[in-house]
């Protein structure tokens, strides 16, 4: 199996199972950090990690923060940002913003 479909397949089943406990998924993705490590790709692997930091940020949006990292791994950047848009209002578009050091129009 290919290390992309590997990654893409675990979030998808983190995305599915919506009765998973928060400790579960984490030691989900830990592992498959792991294994992206080993495999030797170190963007999916930053994602892996990535993914455990969103989760906290959104507890209760873990299925779409799953989906919107699985797009992100397929770099389907249309997908992206619809999957991105219920998770971040007005204020954290701006935010986003300036940490980035650029000016929002909105």
């Amino acid at each position: 199996m290919k290390t992309i479909e590997d990654f893409t397949k675990e979030l998808q089943t983190i995305a599915e199972n919506k009765n998973m406990p928060k400790d579960e998924i984490k030691k989900r993705l830990l592992s498959l950090a792991n294994r992206m490590d080993k495999a030797g790709v170190p963007n999916l692997e930053k994602l892996a990690y990535r993914a455990i930091e969103l989760i906290g940020e959104f507890p209760n949006n873990i299925s779409d923060v799953m989906k919107l990292l699985i797009y992100c791994a397929n770099e389907d950047w249309t997908k992206v940002g619809d999957a991105a848009r219920p998770l971040l209002d007005i204020q954290d578009v701006r935010d986003l913003l300036e940490q980035a050091g650029l000016k929002s129009s909105i």
